[in-house]
């Protein structure tokens, strides 16, 4: 019999130093997979725990609205808490403490992955230590089953750490992720663990394996999210082939092999192949797009022009070139364009390269519009 147990989710954000993010873009609301988020992705995990326990998340401030309206889309809402992360520790400690629940499943929003039906409620049931860390794929990911005595324990000695550039949920995860006594593997699938190559990975193989049995499995975990509204477009001059074309995407030029995710627009004479489009890109007329990955634009609308400018080519079919300063991040020949980005017109990236978030067009007038293969545009 499996002891009473309740779930508590962080927003931790991203790691520091993977290529494409920064450091203030919550990770729960990233998109992933056309029209989930990272949370999705997280709860999907937990529902069959959440039916008859409530799901406490946490989240800083800044975040918050824009995580409600994530889990708002959820049809299991009504048992889910959303809570301001506890400032003090001595908060934190009261709150557990009227917690009726035996163990407590503590877990972040940085990664994806999924366990298979049912898999965790069996660990559950299980003998084990008193602070364990999951895993999937023999890969550790950071979510934790802890007793109730063995996280209050933590938690009153967090209050002896003198650390001032870190948050209690910092200093949390740091002892939750050096003090536990085993690794518990359950049976699944590792998404994105802690490189901007994963997402690509990640989307090619959900892509290849729509119509197999495990694709139906893994779509059939996320039968607790509420139906999106909107459909994607096709227009007359727009072709597709093999893609997955979110629920709000506009498509009037070519797309293979691809993801496209919603608020993405196409235009006409466009080209997108072996690529991952994320949210809110417009790609301008005669663009080629190869063996890339374009993180989300968030600046606002492009209704009268495109972020991704006419006549630009990103990327390239070759897959033998790692970037020269990510080599471990950005490798097969996959071009990653990080956060909100914005290429002029006729600008030309090979394969391998790397643009940071948030640069403007100008940056690219030093480097005459080219940027080699295996390069880095940063600033």
């Amino acid at each position: 019999m499996m002891k009473r147990c309740t779930c508590l989710l962080f927003e931790t954000g991203f790691e520091k130093g993977i290529p494409g993010y920064t450091t203030d873009v919550p990770s729960g609301s990233f998109p992933f997979w056309g029209n989930f988020f990272f949370a999705d992705v997280l709860v999907s995990n937990l529902v069959g725990l959440t039916e008859k326990q409530p799901l406490y998340f946490f989240t800083p401030e800044p975040h918050f609205t824009e995580l409600q309206k994530t889990i708002h889309r959820w049809k299991v809402k009504n048992n889910v808490e959303l809570l301001m992360n506890h400032e003090d520790r001595n908060g934190f400690i009261s709150w557990i403490k009227q917690m009726k629940s035996d163990i407590f499943i503590i877990g972040g929003t940085a990664h994806a992955f999924l366990f298979k039906k049912n898999q965790l409620q069996s660990m559950l049931k299980k003998q084990h230590a008193d602070l364990a860390r999951i895993s999937v794929e023999m890969t550790p990911l950071d979510m934790f089953v802890v007793t109730r005595k063995k996280l209050l324990a933590i938690a009153q000695k967090s209050e002896t750490v003198q650390d001032t550039e870190k948050t209690f949920q910092q200093i949390l995860f740091k002892h939750l992720s050096t003090e536990f006594e085993t690794i518990e593997d359950v049976p699944g699938r590792v998404f994105f663990h802690r490189h901007s190559i994963d997402l690509y990975s990640a989307h090619k193989f959900l892509l290849e394996a729509a119509d197999s049995g495990e694709y139906n499995q893994i779509a059939e975990q996320f039968s607790f999210l509420a139906s999106p509204h909107a459909e994607s477009y096709i227009g007359e001059t727009g072709e597709v082939k093999n893609a997955f074309i979110a629920a709000g995407a506009e498509i009037y030029g070519t797309v293979i092999n691809s993801v496209i995710f919603p608020g993405v627009v196409i235009a006409k004479g466009a080209v997108v192949e072996n690529s991952v489009v994320m949210s809110n890109n417009k790609i301008g007329p005669d663009t080629k797009i190869e063996n890339a990955v374009l993180f989300p634009y968030a600046k606002g609308s492009f209704s009268e022009s495109y972020n991704i400018r006419n006549n630009a080519r990103i990327g390239s079919l070759s897959k033998k070139t790692a970037n020269t300063k990510y080599p471990m991040d950005i490798y097969d020949g996959v071009t990653v364009l990080g956060l909100n980005p914005q290429i002029p017109e006729g600008t030309v990236i090979d394969a391998a390269c790397y643009i940071g978030p948030n640069l403007s067009m100008e940056a690219f007038s030093r480097y005459n519009k080219v940027v080699k293969k295996g390069m880095c545009i940063e600033t």
